[in-house]
């Protein structure tokens, strides 16, 4: 005769259960909040985008990636030691239309480059979420936020 073996199973108490998925409903909005979650295919919401503060200026962005500083002297607030000696910004991108490329991130903020020569770049933070395109001055920690304007 065979012995019948008695098959074991592990009993999760229903409450157990719905703790589990309210937790993991906790840690998803956590990581949406933060902008960790991924966006694929992101691109540049077309518009004007104004800076915040007491300085006047704004970035005009059209289809394409196509971005163009107006009334903001670049070579006043990004100069330094970053750049080659003898760039001139304001006439590379005040007025111009200028394609920058998008570089894919896993934690939802990304950056926006245009390359100036074969070491330097223009690089912008682009938060898809706030609409916000933030430029950084090379080596410092200062920053300059442009908004979406609402037409």
């Amino acid at each position: 005769m065979e012995e019948k073996r008695k098959k074991r199973s592990i009993v999760v108490p229903k409450g157990f259960i719905v703790l589990i998925i309210i937790f993991l409903g906790l840690v998803s909005l956590y990581i949406y909040d933060k902008n960790l979650f991924p966006v694929f295919h992101v691109k540049l919401e077309p518009g004007v985008y104004e800076l915040v503060g007491k300085d006047e200026g704004s970035m005009i962005v059209s289809e394409g990636n196509k971005i163009m500083f107006k009334d903001f002297d670049l070579n006043k607030h990004l100069k330094g030691t970053y750049y080659k000696q003898g760039t001139d910004l304001n006439s590379m991108f005040l007025n111009n239309n200028r394609t920058f490329r998008i570089l894919n991130s896993w934690n939802g903020i990304y950056s926006v480059l245009y390359d100036v020569d074969e070491y330097h770049w223009l690089e912008i933070d682009y938060y898809p979420r706030e609409d916000k395109l933030v430029l950084l001055k090379p080596g410092s920690t200062t920053e300059f936020s442009f908004v979406y304007k609402e037409t």
